[in-house]
């Protein structure tokens, strides 16, 4: 049996043997790639991370390792994929490599051998720069493929639809009874040496008897609960509700499972940061690309509260200024506060006004009503009148709680309307 894409290769190999061709190299799944990076350009992406024989090429200066995470997480790789060995031992010469500034592990993968995450989990953890985990548009990082991205030192999502979890262990393996005869009439047997008891007794007993208890308690369980205190020690806000093995979308977990939603160019400034490097990478596609609430959230939590808690502190005392007028004039409050704006002073006094002369100021005032004063009624002098305000701002702030400290009675004319 063969991969369907291993095939593929393989056939050509025979067939450019047959006519005497040099064959092309054709790129494998799980490879790697180089972009270099320089202040304000977009990155130079060199698909050609091998060459013809499949040796990885030398990175040029201020290059940041893609590590393609693209097919099955195989422990030894074959004829179309590159297996975690390959991959892992690769990142550590590249690691050691001046010209490299960092690593972005770009995945969309299903996962595969869980002895294949973890040669990738100890190699990640040993990476001395920066390496930000991104899982592509419209793809996945599930099982094993989301053991390596929860290793990374910055978990990203292309697309708030890229889907990660499958946090999770399983087996499926197929044999014969022993004893038992398959469709051709042979005989399938099975025998230990005396000494060797328990030798794959989990896996005969599944065979035989079609129990899988020591299957899950010896093999599956310890494994999985190595994969779940890892997954939990780099990934400490993951929530215990996450590690069943259920899939989500990356728009729904990011501060848990996730870090961030952004592009490929944002991993880039992710490692530029990390690294402390003096480059700052602005591709032109995003110079207008507005931030959005969920990624201000994701990424400067403490001023998302910030913002949205003043602006709705705001927008609160906004509405109850408004609604002092209420029993006022109804309508014209409700069309202030649809207007968005704040009450001004002249609608103040206009609303004062208004109740003074409908004999409504108490249902305004939570204490003594005051009196409106005579429109004539002025004072002699720059003292006495200062002294009036100061006594008229006390008063109305006493009698309007609500707007004490929002309303200054100086900016109003005392012609027109003063409180007593």
């Amino acid at each position: 049996m063969m991969h369907g894409r291993t095939f593929v290769a393989y056939t050509q190999v025979l067939i450019d043997e047959r006519n005497n061709k040099d064959r092309k190299y054709e790129e494998k799944l799980n490879s790697i790639s180089f972009a270099q990076v320089a202040a304000n350009s977009k990155p130079a992406i060199f698909k050609k991370g091998y060459d013809k024989r499949g040796e990885l090429l030398k990175p040029k200066e201020n290059s940041i390792a893609i590590t393609n995470i693209n097919g099955p997480i195989t422990k030894s790789g074959g004829m179309s994929s590159r297996g975690m060995k390959e991959i892992s031992n690769d990142l550590l010469a590249l690691d050691d490599d001046p010209n490299i500034i960092g690593h972005v592990i770009q995945i969309d993968s299903g996962g595969g051998s869980a002895l294949g995450m973890e040669i990738m989990a100890y190699t990640l953890n040993s990476l001395k720069k920066p390496v930000i985990g991104f899982v592509e548009r419209a793809g996945m990082a599930a099982s094993a493929a989301y053991g390596i991205l929860s290793h990374t030192d910055w978990a990203m999502a292309e697309d708030a639809n890229s889907e990660v979890g499958s946090i999770g262990t399983m087996i499926s393996f197929a044999g014969y009874p022993t004893g038992q005869k398959d469709g051709d009439g042979a005989m399938h047997i099975t025998a230990y040496a005396t000494k060797s008891t328990l030798k794959n007794k989990a896996y005969e007993e599944a065979i035989n008897t079609g129990n899988t208890e020591l299957i899950v308690s010896e093999i599956l369980d310890p494994f999985n609960e190595r994969f779940l205190s890892a997954t939990k020690a780099k990934r400490p806000n993951i929530l215990e509700s996450q590690l069943d093995g259920s899939m989500y979308n990356a728009g729904d977990v990011v501060g848990t499972m996730v870090d961030q939603i952004g592009s490929f160019g944002d991993a880039v400034n992710k490692v530029l940061e990390l690294s402390k490097s003096k480059i700052k990478f602005k591709p032109e596609i995003e110079k207008t690309k507005a931030m959005t609430k969920a990624q201000l959230q994701s990424e400067h939590p403490e001023l998302y509260a910030e913002i949205f808690g003043a602006g709705v502190q705001s927008e609160k005392e906004r509405v109850e200024t408004w609604m002092v007028f209420h029993g006022v004039d109804s309508d014209a409050v409700q069309k202030g506060i649809e207007s968005g704006a704040h009450i001004s002073q002249k609608e103040i006094a206009q609303f004062s006004l208004k109740a003074a002369s409908g004999g409504k100021l108490k249902a305004l005032q939570e204490g003594s009503a005051a009196e409106v004063l005579n429109p004539e009624t002025q004072l002699q002098d720059e003292d006495t009148r200062s002294e009036k305000q100061k006594s008229d701002q006390k008063e109305f702030d006493a009698s309007f709680p609500r707007l004490a400290g929002k309303v200054d009675l100086t900016k109003v004319n005392v012609n027109k309307f003063q409180f007593n």
